[in-house]
């Protein structure tokens, strides 16, 4: 496999960034490189596959459902900002991400709201803010100050990974950028908090520059695994970016690396291995950019005498839609299953570039990374990879 072109990828735009000084590139105060460059990263790895654009039914949606908007909450100390996906904990629905930061607002009787942008589902409980309210608060900004740099930036990203991105693109980009800034900073004066909550940050920097521009902290709780090279975390010689977090929640200690910007870490848990009884079981935790490969592996085992042997559990990722049509008799594990009570009492769990790994390892099952892009990216466990079936036989009859 190519395991290099994404690494190559990542130093490049960190060279290129560093030598143009584009973390200071400014427009009417705001600091805006953080959101060019996580669009140009995500156009240059998807540029192979469809885009999911919000559908006009959702739309429609957020203009019927929508009745707590972010912009009419109540004053409060916090915000947090939770993640779509939510996971069964005591046989309730919650999102696992958040939970403590939740419980422990709630013990010290610190005011809080919460919030998210809403997908498919309204929820009386929580403050929205969709894209709908967001276009009411959006218009045209004066970008010729900046046009020079969109202009290098433009062509060195399309000349060099064969983009087809035009000026108006990035103007649009910046524009939507700097008004959904404008729009939190009038949520944020109307709220007044003293801390919000993200997770994946990097996903709506516009979130982050809004607090930052009225001193307000910003604690960024892991979500995902943090490799070498991830474009969200990674910035080796970087002190802090300025659409950074103050702070970073992180799993545990194993997730403290060199690379993170020079911010403040708490670590939710020491790391330390799970004694808990094995099963003859394996569990194939799939990832979204990769689903036909997991797939053609699982099919493969289930053709194999290894399943007389073992219990094979197929995990999905959040992201997987499609599996319902795949015709594999094997047991799933559903989403809304917390990743933990799915691994921990297998013997051995097959992935990638995964936080899933480091879970595994954690919780001392043994790993099996297939050799797909990444995957040698992943460090600080211990690992083997693998191809095909003959290649987890090897490991298990070892």
């Amino acid at each position: 496999m190519k395991e290099n072109w994404y690494k190559s990828m990542v130093e490049d735009m960190l060279k290129f960034e560093s030598k143009n000084s584009l973390y200071e590139l400014k427009l009417d105060q705001y600091y805006i490189w953080g959101e060019i460059r996580k669009t140009i990263f995500y156009k240059i790895i998807n540029k192979n596959s469809k885009s999911i654009r919000e559908s006009k039914i959702d739309k429609i949606k957020q203009l019927l459902l929508i009745k707590n908007k972010l912009s009419k909450a109540p004053e409060a100390d916090n915000i947090v900002f939770l993640h779509h996906k939510k996971y069964i904990i005591n046989n309730e629905l919650v999102d696992p991400i958040t939970l403590s930061i939740i419980e422990e607002l709630k013990s010290t009787g610190e005011s809080y709201i919460t919030s998210k942008k809403m997908f498919d589902k309204y929820d009386d409980n929580k403050y929205e803010y969709t894209t709908i309210e967001k276009i009411y608060h959006r218009h045209k900004i004066d970008k010729s100050s900046i046009n020079e740099e969109l202009v290098m930036i433009c062509n060195y990203f399309n000349e060099r990974y064969d983009l087809n991105l035009t000026i108006a693109f990035y103007n649009k980009v910046v524009n939507n950028f700097i008004s959904d800034t404008k729009y939190y900073e009038k949520c944020y004066n109307k709220i007044k908090p003293k801390t919000i909550y993200t997770n994946m940050y990097y996903a709506d920097t516009a979130l982050v520059i809004a607090a930052k521009k009225l001193n307000i902290k910003v604690v960024d709780i892991q979500y995902a695994a943090l490799i070498k090279y991830h474009i969200g975390y990674y910035y080796p010689g970087v002190k802090i970016p300025p659409y950074f977090p103050d702070e970073l929640i992180l799993d545990s200690e194993n997730w403290n690396r060199e690379y993170l910007p020079d911010v403040k870490k708490n670590i939710k848990k020491k790391s330390s291995m799970n004694t808990e009884a094995k099963k003859d079981k394996i569990v194939i935790i799939s990832q979204d950019k990769f689903v036909e490969e997991f797939v053609k592996l699982t099919q493969s085992m289930l053709l194999d005498d290894i399943c007389n042997k073992y219990e094979i559990v197929f995990k999905q990722h959040p992201k997987e839609k499609d599996l319902e049509n795949v015709d594999f008799k094997v047991i799933k594990a559903t989403n809304n299953i917390l990743l933990e009570d799915v691994i921990k009492d297998a013997k051995y769990v097959i992935t990638s570039y995964s936080s899933g790994a480091y879970e595994a390892f954690e919780l001392g099952c043994k790993v099996l990374l297939l050799d797909l892009p990444l995957s040698n990216l992943v460090e600080g466990i211990d690992y083997t990879l693998i191809k095909d079936v003959q290649d987890i036989k090897a490991k298990i009859g070892e």
